[in-house]
């Protein structure tokens, strides 16, 4: 059997009649076929499982895939492609397996098919009641909901119910959303890391109780503290996820859960640096990129 993979979105009548007639060329080649639609898929992320279905189909090596997908959904055919290659089943065409992004969903998949702890995440290119309610038995409430392209802090929500999310994913349509368990906290770190080593770290804790975002940019007071004093275990997984993104300038925002667990919740690409009197992250990073140019030229 193989599948045909195409978009849900209005596509021009040609389009679609090449699609009907191409699964009629296949029949005729005595190759059965079945068409599925991206807009279906459904992504369960953690860090110990990283599970894909469309309604009740999953990938299977008998079950060659062929895209034929429009590159509105670029991101969501670059995971389902990374997918699909990481079960060993073959697919057309090769191109959908590179992408120079690095946004929140992207980074989630990278970071929980290499088994770094990550809150669980649920990912669907488009949102309906029957997939609100999966998200929800996966994730419990609340549930955080992120815009996958906004930074610091922005396009961030906490839902305490189908309908909150509902609401929130109608304000936000068109943009591409991840949902993710809630880690209780009361903080979190950020950790700088320089040419994949650990240069750096701070706190960042929320000032208004009625804000769940640890964010210096809405009011989050920030502790700088040595590189010597990060715990082991984030600097590890700090490490670990800075090369799994091939970042060499990063830093990682990490929360440890009320029993004790660390977990990655995003890789900045172009961490923000506090101006405060020490400069800490700035003088880090001036080190760092001395070296790198001496050794450069």
């Amino acid at each position: 059997m193989m599948i045909i993979l195409k978009s849900k979105k209005r596509q021009p009548h040609q389009t679609e009649k090449t699609i009907q007639i191409l699964k009629d060329k296949l029949r005729e080649r005595k190759i059965k076929s079945k068409i599925i639609v991206l807009e279906n898929i459904e992504v369960f992320l953690n860090e110990k499982r990283v599970v894909m279905k469309i309604n009740n189909w999953i990938p299977s090596k008998r079950s060659p895939v062929y895209f034929r997908i429009a590159e509105r959904y670029k991101n969501a055919s670059y995971i389902f492609s990374k997918y699909l290659e990481m079960k060993k089943v073959p697919f057309i065409d090769n191109y959908h397996t590179f992408t120079r992004e690095r946004n929140k969903l992207i980074q989630m998949f990278l970071l929980a098919i290499k088994g770094i702890s990550i809150p669980k995440t649920y990912y669907s290119p488009a949102y309906d009641s029957r997939k609100i309610r999966n998200a929800a038995r996966f994730l419990k409430f609340p549930v955080v909901i992120k815009l996958t392209e906004k930074e610091r802090g922005e396009g961030v929500f906490l839902a305490k119910n189908a309908v909150e999310i509902k609401r929130i994913l109608g304000k936000n349509k068109g943009q591409e959303i991840i949902l993710q368990e809630y880690l209780d906290n009361d903080f979190d770190y950020r950790i700088l890391v320089l040419g994949h080593k650990t240069k750096l770290g701070e706190t960042r804790t929320r000032t208004n109780k009625r804000e769940f975002r640890n964010n210096a940019c809405v009011g989050a007071v920030e502790e700088f503290f040595p590189a010597e004093e990060v715990p082991s275990d984030m600097k590890k997984i700090s490490e670990q996820s800075s090369r799994i993104m091939n970042i060499q300038v990063c830093g990682v925002d990490i929360i440890r859960s009320r029993k004790g667990k660390i977990y990655v919740i995003e890789v900045n690409f172009s961490p923000g640096f506090t101006l405060d009197e020490k400069m800490d992250e700035l003088n880090q990073t001036a080190d760092y990129l001395k070296k790198w140019h001496e050794k450069k030229y």
